[in-house]
Formats: structure tokens, C-alpha cells, sequence
């Protein structure tokens, strides 16, 4: 993976603000052989790259505009890759297309994904970056065995077959994803619907420190100017420092490492009376990867605020407006994962995710839930009560009789 893939991907699962430095940055310490890196290919990577832009610029449009955000698109485009493994047709196209994957063959898709968590779980010693994936399926729900060979093969998944309407079955998914990210989702789901026949999760958690690390010493009560004018007190890190420091069209950003310097958080700040919903909504995914190579090491004064928060997103009407309303319509062919084309569909899909920045570094953690089963069965119309009916000539609207039935009877 070239160097900007790295910086990409491994930010992005991250977070967003945090820490300094005292040394010059001099880029990334490549001392240790990024093998699997370089197997995940551009095509993943760089379609990686343009899902995080739109999907959360599309979050930060639909969220209330003084809300914290903190999402994870590494940790939601692993589980719609399982989803994809079980979705054909028309279904299956318009993940690929949510995806920015339209040209990846499946099979290809797979391998990458399975670099690609190699790759990040082994780019730094000093940092703790796991990933983990699992498939839940109701007890007598008969699934392709294709399917689930594919998701144990390629995203290392775990499989569990138990009643899913079962308050243990519950607790047990909500066990799985607490002991994945450390505590730090510890539940997932309160319930599932009593027709749900899968869920699919990844649990994604990081713990670094940066490579140059602040003193607490240096931390200070300091106002923290919000966009409509007020103040907030917050805790201010602060320090000198050398970083790589970028600007653009009305922001200006600055990296920020972690461990041997391959990964890092950046930091996007507006400029003058920008906002920072204008700040996001103006970035552009096709030149990501350019802009941030041509950051310049420099020497600032860097204050930045400790902060921790919790989120979390229902990604259905995300994904909707994307392009993948289908798979939670009655028209989803899930039918790589069992039964036949209008079978199965996706009921929901959200993400839980932690952050907590301070002057030793970041932690971080997501998990990302698809569940569904079987599309709903169409409305009944059963007249079993007393009813109005009416006899209308639908050409010229005229109604020819009306009649009120109370007591059915045949001669």
C-alpha cells in the first residue's frame, strides 16, 4: 500500500481530534514490512477512501447540526461486505454501488477485505487495532452453506445458530460485542423483532498513543468557541510541535501520529467565519488522498481539547439515500443467504461507536449491526366485521349503489 493509503484508511479508523508532538515529522517509519498493505490493492482502498467521505458527509447532513458525530465507514463497509456475500441481483448491484466496489468481482472483494484486516491489525506493534465479525442466525433458519463459508473464510467470521427472540440470544450478542471492543460498547441491542432470522456484526476497537505525547502538566481550562456564538470551558491540551500541516479552500488541517508514525488522526479546523458542516460537505473524496500528500512539516503551537463521547446511528435512511433502499424493501434478493429472490430482507442496520482522546493518545471503538428475515407478508383484507360497500361506474364516477351489510346471508 502506498503511503497515503495507509494514512487514509488507518485515520479513518480512528477518530477525529487529538494530540502533538515535539520531533519533526518526517512521514511514516516503514522499518516494518507492510506486506499485507501492499496486498489490499487500490481499488479497495481507494473505494474505502470515497465511502468515508459520502457516507458521513451524508450523516452529518441528516444529523442535527449541533450534534457530536463520530462514526466508523471501515467498521460499516465490512459488514455490508458480508452482507454483499448473500445479496444477488439488483440487491447485490446496489451495494456494490453504495460501496464504490461496481467493478470488484466478489471473490476479489473477499480477498481484500482479508488483507486489509491483516494489514491493519499488524501496521503498528505499539497500537491495539482488532477487528472482529460474526453471524447470528435463528434456530431451524437453514442458511447457504456457501454463505456462511465465505464469511468464516474471508472476514474470519464467527457463526451462531440460537433463537434470536430469546432475551439470552440477546445477551449473548450484546457479551460478543462488549468483550470485542473492551467494555466499551457494552450493548448493542435491547431487543431484536420477534421475525428476525439474522444478524451480521463487526466490532472494531483501537487503543495508540501518540508518538509524541502531551503533558498533563500543560493542560488548562481553556473557552472553547462554539458556532453560534456562546462559550464552553473545556480541558486544552497543549504544546509546541513539528507536523505535517495542510490547508485548502477555506480550512486549514494538521497530522497528528500515533506509534511508529504510520498511523495518524487529522485535523480539520475552518478558517475565519467557515462552519465546519460547510468544512466537510465541500471535501472532496476523488482528491482525499492528494490533498493530504502535500502537507508540509512545520513547527506550531498546537491546543487541542480532551474530550470522550458515545454515538449512534440507524444507517437505514444513510444507506437509502446512497443507493441501497432496496435491500430493506420487499423487492431485496438476499438469496445468497437462504431461500429465494423477495425471501429475505434487511429490517435495520446502525452503528454504536466510543471515542476518548487525551494527552497519552486515543481510544476507539465501533460496531456495526445488520440484521433482518423475512419480508413482510402482504396485508390481509379479511371483512369479518359489518362494511360499507359501493357499486361505482369508474368511467363517468358515478356511484350506482351503496349498501351497508350487516349480517351477510345467500339465498
Amino acid at each position: 500500500m502506498n503511503k497515503m493509503g495507509t494514512y487514509a484508511l488507518c485515520a479513518f479508523t480512528a477518530a477525529v481530534v487529538a494530540a502533538g508532538c515535539t520531533n519533526p515529522d518526517d512521514g511514516p517509519d516503514y522499518t516494518v514490512t507492510d506486506n499485507y498493505a501492499a496486498s489490499v490493492g487500490s481499488d479497495l482502498r481507494e473505494a474505502n477512501s470515497r465511502f468515508a467521505m459520502k457516507s458521513f458527509q451524508e450523516i452529518i447532513r441528516t444529523a442535527p447540526s449541533d450534534q457530536n458525530v463520530f462514526y466508523s465507514p471501515l467498521s460499516v463497509s465490512i459488514a455490508l461486505g458480508m452482507l454483499l456475500n448473500g445479496a444477488e441481483g439488483s440487491t447485490a448491484d446496489s451495494i456494490r454501488a453504495v460501496m464504490e466496489l461496481e467493478s470488484a468481482p466478489r471473490d476479489a472483494m473477499n480477498n481484500h477485505f482479508h488483507a486489509l484486516t491483516a494489514s491493519l491489525e499488524g501496521c503498528d506493534q505499539s497500537i491495539r487495532l482488532n477487528l472482529a465479525n460474526s453471524v447470528w442466525t435463528d434456530a431451524g433458519f437453514v442458511v447457504d452453506t456457501s454463505f456462511t463459508r465465505r464469511l468464516t473464510t474471508s472476514f474470519l467470521a464467527e457463526t451462531f445458530n440460537l433463537d434470536l427472540q430469546a432475551p439470552a440470544t440477546v445477551t449473548a450478542i450484546n457479551d460478543w460485542v462488549a468483550s470485542k471492543t473492551q467494555g466499551r460498547i457494552p450493548r448493542m441491542y435491547d431487543q431484536l423483532p420477534d421475525d428476525a432470522l439474522f444478524v451480521l456484526l463487526n466490532a472494531l476497537y483501537f487503543k495508540a498513543s501518540w508518538k509524541y505525547q502531551f503533558k498533563s502538566s500543560s493542560t488548562r481550562d481553556y473557552p472553547f468557541r462554539r458556532e453560534d456564538g456562546s462559550t464552553v470551558t473545556v480541558k486544552m491540551m497543549s504544546g509546541k510541535a513539528y507536523m505535517k500541516f495542510y490547508s485548502g479552500q477555506g480550512w486549514q488541517a494538521a497530522r497528528l501520529p500515533y506509534g511508529r508514525n504510520v498511523t495518524a488522526m487529522y485535523i480539520f479546523v475552518p478558517d475565519g467565519a467557515g462552519t465546519v458542516n460547510g468544512l466537510i460537505n465541500g471535501l472532496d473524496p476523488a482528491t482525499w488522498d492528494d490533498t493530504l500528500g502535500t502537507g508540509s512539516a512545520e513547527k506550531i503551537d498546537i491546543s487541542l481539547p480532551k474530550f470522550q463521547m458515545e454515538y449512534e446511528v440507524i444507517l437505514n435512511d444513510v444507506l437509502d439515500a446512497l443507493g441501497m433502499g432496496i435491500a430493506f424493501s420487499d423487492f431485496a434478493d438476499l438469496s445468497g443467504i437462504a431461500g429465494r429472490p423477495g425471501d429475505l430482507m434487511v429490517y435495520e442496520a446502525k452503528q454504536k461507536t466510543f471515542v476518548l482522546v487525551n494527552e497519552e493518545g486515543t481510544e476507539a471503538a465501533a460496531s456495526t449491526g445488520i440484521h433482518g428475515g423475512e419480508v413482510s407478508a402482504p396485508p390481509a383484507f379479511v371483512v369479518d366485521r359489518p362494511f360499507l360497500f359501493v357499486i361505482r361506474d369508474d368511467r363517468s364516477g358515478t356511484t350506482l349503489f351503496m349498501g351497508r351489510m350487516m349480517l351477510p346471508s345467500v339465498q
